[in-house]
Order: C-alpha cells, then sequence, then structure tokens
C-alpha cells in the first residue's frame, strides 16, 4: 500500500509537469488531443454500455495488459534498467499517438503525456523492486480517474 501511494504521487507529478506542457501548445492553437484521446471521448457519449465497456478496457484489461508487455517483459529482455525504463516509455507513448493523423514528428509530440506516464509506471516498477502489481495498480486506478472525470466534463458538465 505504501508502494501505491508514493508510485502515485510519482506518477501524477509527472503527469502534472506534461500536461502544462501540453496546455501550452494547445494555448498556441496545437491540437495535443491524440486519436486515442478523442476516441475514448466519443465512447463517453455512446450510451452507457459502451461507458462501461470503456470502463472495464480501461481501467483492468489495458492496464494489465500494457503494464505485462512495457513493464514486465521489456524489462526482462533488456538488461539495463535505464535503457528498460527509456525505450519501454518511448514505445508506450508512440503507441498510444500512432493513429494520430500527421507527420512522425506530430505522432511524436502528442505522445508525450503517454511517454512521461510510461516513464512513471517505470519508475514506479523499479522503485517497488520490480512488483508487477504496483503499477498495474496505479495504472488502474489513474485510468479509472481518468475516464470517470472526462464522462463528468464532456457529457454532464456540457
Amino acid at each position: 500500500l505504501k508502494q501505491f501511494f508514493i508510485g502515485f504521487v510519482i506518477f501524477y507529478s509527472l503527469v502534472i509537469i506534461s500536461n502544462y506542457f501540453m496546455l501550452y501548445f494547445k494555448e498556441q492553437g496545437l491540437d495535443t488531443t491524440s486519436e486515442n484521446q478523442k476516441f475514448i471521448n466519443q465512447l463517453l457519449n455512446s450510451g452507457p454500455i459502451n461507458f462501461f465497456l470503456l470502463l472495464i478496457s480501461t481501467t483492468v484489461l489495458g492496464p494489465i495488459v500494457e503494464e505485462l508487455v512495457y513493464r514486465k517483459a521489456a524489462f526482462n529482455l533488456i538488461k539495463n534498467k535505464y535503457a528498460a525504463l527509456i525505450i519501454s516509455s518511448f514505445v508506450f507513448g508512440i503507441i498510444h499517438a500512432l493513429s494520430t493523423e500527421g507527420s512522425f514528428a506530430l505522432k511524436l509530440f502528442i505522445s508525450i503525456p503517454y511517454i512521461t506516464s510510461g516513464f512513471g509506471f517505470g519508475l514506479v516498477y523499479l522503485r517497488s523492486n520490480k512488483n508487477i502489481f504496483v503499477p498495474i495498480a496505479i495504472h488502474a486506478f489513474s485510468n479509472f480517474i481518468s475516464i470517470v472525470m472526462s464522462y463528468y466534463f464532456f457529457t454532464l458538465a456540457f
């Protein structure tokens, strides 16, 4: 439980920094929303069944699969923990932005919040002595918060 709370603070500190960075560019007129996020926003408005399926896939299935692939497998394949942290964070981020239209540079730019999240999950994984359940729990909880907040802001508040 202690690892979860410490990891949660580390993770969200990085996310807040990343979001302020992206907000600056959004204020400059650049669309910083990934296709991944646009799809989630669309599902939020498409009925209770889709909302439930979205909630299950983003708070249960996604975190388990992604943490097993991007942390457990990557850190087992790449023996240098710092290289594994950087590579797994980058791959995690770019995968989330690949469906975005535009140049590779734009995709890379839009993947910054995801890379930052991947880095946070990787730090938590290392800090918890490679206990995969800690980043899975933080990933699931952060996705849950994101979905509930998005649902509130995109469907109830407007």
